[in-house]
């Protein structure tokens, strides 16, 4: 896993397991992502009736992106669209997966044209929004 070294210089941030294209269905964190001091956030952000709440995320770090979910119900499912990539998706698996992040694997590139879905597990209309 990636992390922040000391040095007599400060501190450095490992470089990325991913960059890019070769990011595509990586996990974020594993990849180094999301480490502290690395350059990664919310470009886009939603909360839908019911409670849950989804961000497009972006590492300026890996070059990729993902979509995340919280306060989300059991079995609903979230996909990241971007123009001309592989459909990203990631499901609620259950209570504990509810209560805190589910995030679908990264797909290389900018967040300009990603849209990001929350489908319902109970057959409502899905839910989108766009980076």
């Amino acid at each position: 896993m990636p992390y922040v070294r000391e040095s007599a210089a400060g501190p450095t941030v490992a470089p990325p397991g991913c960059r890019g294209a070769a990011c595509d269905g990586e996990d974020p964190e594993s990849q180094g992502c999301t480490t502290p001091g690395t350059d990664f956030g919310a470009v886009a952000e939603a909360a839908f009736p019911g409670g849950a709440r989804m961000e497009i995320r972006h590492s300026a770090h890996c070059g990729a992106l993902w979509a995340r979910v919280w306060l989300a119900q059991d079995r609903d499912r979230i996909e990241l669209r971007v123009p001309g990539r592989p459909t990203r998706q990631a499901v609620v698996r259950d209570r504990h997966d509810a209560d805190g992040y589910v995030c679908t694997r990264m797909t290389g590139g900018a967040p300009e044209g990603a849209e990001a879905c929350l489908l319902p597990a109970d057959g409502g209309p899905e839910r989108c929004f766009t980076a």
